[in-house]
């Protein structure tokens, strides 16, 4: 790949970098957590709140765990503004389900 990217100058613009795929393998890192919680609550036959609760609390935990990395100052405004939309909705999920969630237990 380096030595068609060395003869065609055009594609240097385009040919990613190790920084690049650094950035794009953290975003993917990110990125997957999500997917895992969305594969686990969508294939789980019987969700309980403890289950969806349980969840998103370590997705969030995961989340901060970027927020709180200096390094990668755009994996972290990702991540910010991913757990600040999670933070706004999970403030009615559980205002309206700690009742609920001691029933389940």
């Amino acid at each position: 790949m380096d030595i068609l990217v060395a003869k065609n100058q055009n594609l240097t613009k385009i040919y990613l970098q190790e920084e690049d795929w650094l950035k794009i393998n953290n975003i993917i890192n990110l990125l997957e957590s999500i997917f895992i919680t969305t594969e686990v609550l969508s294939s789980s036959t019987y969700p309980t709140i403890s289950d969806v609760r349980l969840t998103i609390i370590g997705l969030l935990r995961h989340l901060e765990s970027f927020i709180k990395d200096p390094n990668n100052l755009e994996e972290c405004i990702m991540a910010d503004s991913i757990n600040f939309k999670f933070k706004e909705y999970w403030k009615y999920v559980e205002d309206s389900t700690t009742i609920g969630i001691l029933l389940d237990l």
